[in-house]
C-alpha cells in the first residue's frame, strides 16, 4: 500500500527468512555478574546455540569492550526467541525452532531439562514465582520449573473470547473451511501481579495460508490484549482491551497500571493487503494503521486495592514459609511487595484526583499511612533476610511481614471504590 519504504521491506524480509541478519534477538543480562546470554546459530546449520559472554577487562586495544565466551550450550536449530532469566538467576530459558524449551544453568551452560515450550519466535515470559508463560499458536502454555524438569501447568485456548467480538460466518471450502472466529497469540506475553497480559488477534483461519507457513494464519479483524489468571489460565471477564492494530511488537507494563503497546502492523499488513485480495467482503481485514497505544486501568481505586491485596499475599507467603521454609521465595516476594508499595500511594492519589474513590478523605489518608507503614516494615524485613540470617533474624522478618500485612488490611478496609466496568 505504499506505507513501507523499500529499505525497511528488505530488512524485514531478511529477518523473517534469516538472510544476512546475524542475530535478530535481544540478549539477557545477569544483573549481578553482568554476564550476557545470546541465542544464535550454532557451528553447523542443524543446531542452534546459547552463548554466555563475559566482559574481560575494560577495553581491547581499539577502545572497545573486550568479551570472551564463557560457555556455549547447543540447542535445536532455528531458534528465534530471546533468552529469559529465572527470578533466582540460576537458569536461562530459550526456545528453539522445534518449539522446544531449554532450561540451562547460567553458571556452566549445562542443560537442566527440555520440553515443549510454545513458539520458537516468541520469548518465554516468567512470573514472580518462576512459572513460565509462552505463546502456543492458538493457545497459551504455562510451564513450572521444578528443578530437574519442566512441568506443563496448563494449556488454554481462547476462541470463546474471540466469539464475544465476531460472529460465525459462512465458510468457504478449502480457503476458509471453518467460519468460527478463533484467537491467535500475537506477541510476547507480559505477566503482572496475579495475571498474564496476552496480545491476541481475533479472526478467521485461512487454511491455505496456514498450511503454507506451518502455523495458524487468521484474518486480522480484532486486536486485543486480554488478562488470564496465572494459576489456571482462565480468562478474566471484561479484561479485553481492543486496540487499533496488531500487537506484534512489545507490551511495556508499568507499576502504575499503565502499559504501552507497540502496534507493529505486520500481521494486519499481511492480512489487509495480501489475504484480503482472495477473500469475500465478510472475511476482508481492515487496512492497518500501526502506531503506539497506551492503556490504563478504568478505575485507579480498584487498581490500588489490587496492589494492596497482592502485597498482602506476599506477606502471607512469609507467614507460611518462615522460619524453616523457602527463604529465597520469601525474600523475593517481600522485595516485590516493597517495590509495589513504592507506587501504591501514587495510585491512590491518582484515584482521588480522578474521582474513583467514594470513601471519606480521612479513610484515604489512613490507607496512605498504612502504605508507608507497610513499606517501612518490608524494608526492614528484606534487610534482615540478607546474608546468613539467624533464627532470631528469621523470626524478626516474620513479625515484620505480619505487621505489614495487618497494616494494609486495616488501612484499606474502609477504602470504597466507585463502581465501574472493571478491566482497562
Amino acid at each position: 500500500g505504499g506505507e513501507v519504504s523499500f529499505e525497511i521491506k528488505r530488512i524485514v524480509y531478511c529477518i523473517f527468512f534469516g538472510f544476512e541478519v546475524e542475530n535478530a534477538n535481544t540478549a539477557a543480562m545477569h544483573p549481578e555478574t553482568g554476564r550476557i546470554f545470546v541465542g544464535a546459530t550454532g557451528p553447523t546449520p542443524d543446531v542452534g546455540a546459547l552463548y554466555a559472554l563475559d566482559l574481560v577487562g575494560d577495553t581491547d586495544g581499539n577502545g572497545l569492550p573486550n568479551w570472551e565466551i564463557a560457555w556455549t550450550a547447543l540447542i535445536g536449530a532455528g531458534g528465534g526467541a530471546s533468552p529469559t532469566l529465572s527470578p533466582d538467576l540460576t537458569t536461562v530459558y530459550l526456545t528453539d525452532g522445534d518449539n522446544v524449551l531449554w532450561a540451562i544453568n547460567t553458571e556452566d551452560g549445562s542443560t537442566k531439562w527440555t520440553r515443549f515450550g510454545g513458539e520458537s519466535a516468541a520469548s518465554p515470559s516468567i512470573g514472580p514465582l518462576g512459572n513460565l508463560y509462552a505463546s502456543a499458536d492458538t493457545a497459551v502454555v504455562s510451564i513450572g520449573d521444578e528443578g530437574d524438569q519442566g512441568v506443563q501447568r496448563w494449556l488454554v485456548s481462547y476462541h470463546d473470547v474471540a466469539a464475544q467480538f465476531l460472529d460465525v460466518e459462512r465458510p468457504i471450502p478449502f480457503l476458509v473451511p471453518n467460519g468460527n472466529p478463533i484467537a491467535v497469540t500475537a506477541s510476547v506475553l507480559n505477566p503482572s501481579p496475579g495475571v498474564v497480559n496476552v496480545p491476541f488477534i481475533f479472526g478467521y483461519e485461512v487454511a491455505l495460508a496456514s498450511a503454507l507457513v506451518g502455523r495458524t494464519v487468521v484474518t486480522t479483524h480484532v486486536n486485543a490484549v486480554i488478562q488470564v489468571r496465572q494459576e489456571d489460565g482462565q480468562y478474566v471477564e471484561n479484561s479485553a482491551v481492543v486496540v487499533p492494530d496488531a500487537i506484534d511488537g512489545a507490551q511495556t507494563a508499568l507499576l502504575n497500571g499503565r502499559a504501552g503497546v507497540t502496534q507493529g502492523a505486520i500481521f494486519s499488513g499481511l492480512s489487509g493487503y495480501l489475504l484480503s485480495i482472495f477473500l469475500p467482503p465478510r472475511f476482508k481485514s481492515p487496512i492497518p494503521t500501526a502506531g503506539y497505544v497506551g492503556i490504563e486501568p478504568k478505575n485507579f481505586c480498584d487498581f490500588a486495592v489490587e496492589q494492596a491485596e497482592a502485597v498482602i499475599g506476599y506477606t502471607e507467603t512469609a507467614q507460611q514459609e518462615l522460619p524453616g521454609g523457602d527463604l529465597q521465595r520469601v525474600y523475593d516476594e517481600l522485595r516485590r511487595g516493597r517495590l509495589q508499595l513504592t507506587q501504591t500511594g501514587d495510585t491512590l492519589a491518582e484515584a482521588m484526583e480522578r474521582g474513583d474513590i467514594k470513601s471519606k478523605e480521612k479513610d484515604v489518608r489512613a490507607a496512605l499511612a498504612a502504605v508507608d507503614e507497610a513499606h517501612t516494615a518490608l524494608d526492614e524485613a528484606v534487610d534482615t533476610l540478607l546474608g546468613n540470617p539467624s533464627d532470631d533474624d528469621l523470626q524478626s522478618a516474620l513479625e515484620l511481614a505480619e505487621s505489614a500485612g495487618e497494616a494494609l488490611q486495616e488501612g484499606f478496609k474502609r477504602v470504597k471504590c466507585k463502581k465501574g466496568e472493571g478491566g482497562r
